[in-house]
């Protein structure tokens, strides 16, 4: 079949790791960005496989745009003294943590599933409308959700500082949502605590272990069906 002209001219996104081609060898090992001389480095569509995952350290700055990083030791970690920026990124079936971010920049349009350890762990962020499912560890720490979705997770889903704000969790096996308040947030079928926060408002609490706690406050909030506390109760 012949191609269209966008399929000829069509860049292909290029693999690091499990399937090598003569001009792109497999390179073992932990892919390192370090330093001064990583100033201002980019990664744009590059798909990293079967590899050490990558290393951001000692003060380098990159930014990462439609990169994946899959069946790897570990995602990518960025450490205190370095900053990225990481957009449209997905961190899928590593063995460790997804994505390990301590330093500054920005996390958006970010997925990461099935790892085997965390699959978000950004306590410094704010983050929003990410999702993450699946993961053996933690789904989500960050200081602050919105919007926000962690499913089937081995321990608790979302665990923000500050505030959750219209954030799911469900099936997750720790608490669902850890937070200091939480509003119009949903919270069901998760082993441990369903929510655990200051302040509740429209928040939904339906099937889980247990239902709330730690809560001084509790508005126009309905929690249900939970194993520790049998019956419905709804908050005006």
């Amino acid at each position: 079949m012949t191609p269209t002209p966008a399929e000829a001219t069509a860049t292909p996104t290029p693999v690091i790791g499990a399937t090598p081609t003569p001009t792109q060898p497999m390179v073992p090992g932990v892919i390192e960005i370090t330093g001064v001389s990583a100033l201002h480095r980019s990664l744009t569509r590059v798909i990293v496989r079967d590899m050490g995952g990558i290393e951001v350290t000692n003060g380098a700055s990159v930014s990462f745009d439609n990169v994946t990083i899959e069946s790897s030791s570990n995602g990518l970690t960025v450490d205190t003294s370095s900053s990225a920026t990481i957009t449209s990124c997905t961190f899928d079936d590593n063995d460790g943590t997804g994505l390990s971010h301590s330093g500054s920049g920005s996390i958006t349009g970010v997925t990461a599933n099935g790892n085997g350890g965390d699959g978000i762990s950004a306590g410094g962020f704010a983050l929003a409308g990410l999702t993450v499912s699946r993961n053996g560890g933690n789904g989500i720490t960050a200081a602050s959700c919105s919007g926000c979705t962690a499913e089937d997770n081995g321990g608790t889903g979302i665990s923000a500082a500050s505030s959750c704000v219209s954030c799911t969790a469900e099936g997750n096996g720790g608490s669902g949502i850890t937070a200091s308040s939480c509003t119009s947030c949903t919270a069901e079928g998760n082993d441990g605590t369903g929510i655990s926060a200051g302040s509740l408002d429209e928040c939904r609490i339906i099937g889980n272990g247990a239902g709330i706690t730690g809560a001084t406050t509790v508005q126009n909030s309905l929690v249900a069906n939970n194993a520790e506390h049998a019956g419905d109760r709804e908050f005006g």
